[in-house]
C-alpha cells in the first residue's frame, strides 16, 4: 500500500482526469438543466464547452492538489481500518474512498461554486455566502455520489498505472 511520492502523484493525477471530467458534466448538466442557476443565454443554448474546459482544468488542478495532501489520504486508510481490511480488497478500498471523497466533494464544490458564480458568472460579492450556501447544498450530494462511484472503480486501475509508469511495486498483502 505504502507508494513512493511520484506514485501518488501520477496516480492523483490521472485518476483526477476522470473525476474532474465526471464532476464538471455532473455540475455543469445541473446548472442548465435542473437548478437553472446558468444565466438565461447559457440556459437556451445548453451546453458550455468553453466554461466545461475552463471547470475542467481547475477542477482536475485542485483534485491533484488534494489528493496529495497526506493527512487526507493517511486518515482515509485509517478510517477504513476501523471497518475493514487490507485483504478485504474491493471493501477496503469502498471505506478509504468515503472518507477522502467527502473530502475531495467538500473542497471541489466550494472551488466550484466559487468560480462560476463569481469569477466566471460575476456575481456581486455582497451574495457570496448565501450563493456559496445554496450553490454548496444543491450540488454537494449529486457529486459526492457520482465522484464516489467514479473513484471507487478507477483509483484500483489508477494505482496500478502509476505503479507501473514509476517503477514502483505493491507490497504483497499482508507485509
Amino acid at each position: 500500500m505504502p507508494m513512493k511520492w511520484s506514485t501518488r502523484f501520477v496516480k492523483a493525477a490521472v485518476l483526477n482526469l476522470l473525476t474532474a471530467c465526471v464532476l464538471c458534466t455532473v455540475c455543469e448538466f445541473l446548472a442548465i438543466h435542473i437548478w437553472k442557476t446558468a444565466p438565461v443565454e447559457v440556459q437556451q443554448a445548453g451546453w458550455s464547452w468553453p466554461m466545461f474546459c475552463i471547470n475542467f482544468v481547475v477542477a482536475w488542478i485542485s483534485a491533484t492538489i488534494i489528493g496529495m495532501i497526506p493527512p487526507i489520504v493517511d486518515k482515509g486508510v485509517k478510517f477504513a481500518m476501523k471497518h475493514s481490511n487490507p485483504s478485504e480488497g474491493f471493501k477496503f478500498g469502498a471505506w478509504i474512498n468515503v472518507y477522502i471523497n467527502t473530502w475531495y466533494a467538500v473542497i471541489l464544490n466550494i472551488i466550484m461554486t466559487v468560480l462560476d458564480s463569481f469569477v466566471l458568472g460575476g456575481a456581486p460579492l455582497a451574495a457570496f455566502l448565501p450563493i456559496l450556501v445554496i450553490g454548496w447544498a444543491q450540488n454537494i450530494i449529486p457529486v459526492w455520489i457520482f465522484c464516489y462511484v467514479t473513484t471507487l472503480f478507477a483509483q484500483g486501475p489508477c494505482e496500478n498505472l502509476a505503479r507501473k509508469v514509476c517503477h514502483d511495486p505493491a507490497a504483497p498483502m499482508g507485509a
